[in-house]
C-alpha cells in the first residue's frame, strides 16, 4: 500500500495515476536508486535545510530519473552518501549523542521525492475503534512518540511531523490529542504518570514503550515490563478508557547493544498483553518490516539509529489509524498514508 492520491490529468489522457509524496532516498555516487513504485513522472526532489527546516529543491542538473529510479549527477549538490561514515569498533558502533553524533544524522542528507506512478487501487482502511472517540485522547511513549528526529521536532520543537502530530491533524475535528512522551523514557514513566492521565478523563490511551525498555534484556526485566504494561492496561480499562498498545521498530543492527532476540521478545510481550487484556495491538514491527523490503533503515530514520524520520513516522501513523477510526476511509483520501 502507498499514500494513494489519485490524480486525473490531461498530461496522462484519461488514465489515473497515484501520487507518492515525500519518499526518502539515500543516493550514493551516481548509482541509480529504485523508488518504491515505478515513476511515470518526477514532480519534485528536495531535502530539508538543517538550520531552518525549509525544503530545499533540486533542479534537473542535480539528478537524473527514469523508470529504474533516481540518481545523482556527477556535479550534483545532493548529498553523496559515499561520503557518509560511521565510526565503528569491531564491526559495531557505540551511540554517541553529543555533537557530532555517531552515527551522523541522516534526515538532512536524504532527498525526498514526490512522483506519479501507475494507478494503484485504493485500499479500505477499517474502523476498528469500538465506538466513536471524542473529547481527548492521550498518546504515551518515549522519544518516538515525541517525534524525535523529524523535521518539526528538530527545527521547530513541535511534534507535527511525528506520528502523534499526524494523528492529531487527521482527527482535529473529532478529538484533541495530548502527547505524554519523554526522551529516553521507559514504561515506568507511564506507571508514575497514569493516575494524572486518567484523572483527565481521556476517551483513549495509546501506549508505545519498549524501544528503550528492551535494552535491559530478557529474564526479570522482561517480566517486569510485561507486568507493568498489564497493570497500566487494567487500570485504564477500569476507568473506562479504550487502550491501544503499539509495538516498536528495530534499532540499527550495527549498534553495539543491538539485540534482535530481546526486541522480538518485548514486541511479543506487548502483543501478549493486548491479547490477555483485550486491548488493541498495533504491530509496528510487521509494518516496518514490510516497508523495509523497499527502503533501508537509513532511509526510514532521522538518526540512522532508532528514531523514524518524517516518512517513518507516517508509517507509524498509518498503522495506528485503523484503531482510532470509527468510520472507514480509503487510502486515496490520505496523501500521507504509507503502508
Amino acid at each position: 500500500m502507498v499514500a494513494r492520491e489519485i490524480i486525473r490529468s490531461n498530461l496522462f489522457g484519461s488514465s489515473s495515476v497515484t501520487r507518492v509524496t515525500g519518499e526518502p532516498v539515500a543516493l550514493f555516487g551516481t548509482t541509480v536508486r529504485a523508488l518504491r513504485y515505478t515513476p511515470e513522472r518526477i514532480l519534485s526532489v528536495y531535502s530539508y535545510d538543517e538550520t531552518t527546516g525549509a525544503k530545499v529543491y533540486f533542479g534537473s542538473d542535480d539528478f537524473t530519473a527514469g523508470a529504474s529510479g533516481i540518481a545523482r549527477t556527477v556535479a550534483s549538490s545532493i548529498y553523496d552518501f559515499d561520503n557518509y561514515a560511521i565510526t565503528m569498533t569491531g564491526g559495531t558502533y557505540e551511540l554517541v549523542t553529543s555533537d557530532p553524533r555517531n552515527p551522523p544524522i541522516v534526515m538532512y542528507r536524504l532527498v525526498y521525492v514526490d512522483y506519479d506512478t501507475a494507478f494503484q487501487e485504493p485500499t479500505l482502511i477499517p474502523a476498528l475503534a469500538p465506538s466513536p472517540l471524542s473529547g481527548h485522547i492521550v498518546t504515551a511513549g518515549d522519544s518516538i512518540t515525541g517525534g524525535a528526529h523529524t523535521v518539526s521536532r528538530e527545527n521547530f520543537d513541535s511534534d507535527a511531523d511525528g506520528y502523534v502530530g499526524i494523528i492529531r491533524n487527521h482527527f482535529r475535528n473529532v478529538f484533541d490529542v495530548t502527547n505524554f512522551s519523554f526522551n529516553g523514557s521507559s514504561i515506568g514513566q507511564l506507571t508514575t504518570g497514569l493516575p494524572a492521565i486518567l484523572a483527565g478523563g481521556p476517551s483513549a490511551l495509546t501506549v508505545a514503550f519498549g524501544q528503550n525498555d528492551h535494552v535491559a534484556g530478557l529474564g526479570a526485566p522482561l517480566v517486569s515490563f510485561e507486568d507493568a504494561l498489564t497493570d497500566i492496561v487494567d487500570d485504564a480499562q477500569a476507568a473506562g478508557v479504550y487502550v491501544v498498545l503499539l509495538g516498536f521498530m528495530p534499532k540499527n543492527p550495527l549498534w553495539e547493544n543491538y539485540n534482535a532476540t530481546s526486541a522480538a521478545a518485548y514486541n511479543q510481550a506487548i502483543a501478549d498483553v493486548a491479547t490477555a487484556t483485550g486491548a488493541a495491538f498495533v504491530d509496528i514491527e510487521a509494518a516496518w518490516a514490510a516497508v523495509r523490503a523497499d527502503k533501508t533503515h537509513m532511509e526510514l530514520t532521522g538518526d540512522n539509529h532508532h528514531h523514524p524520520n518524517n516518512y517513518g513516522s507516517r508509517l507509524y501513523a498509518s498503522a495506528l489509524l485503523p484503531f482510532l477510526n470509527s468510520q472507514t476511509i480509503y487510502t486515496n483520501e490520505l496523501p500521507w498514508f504509507v503502508g
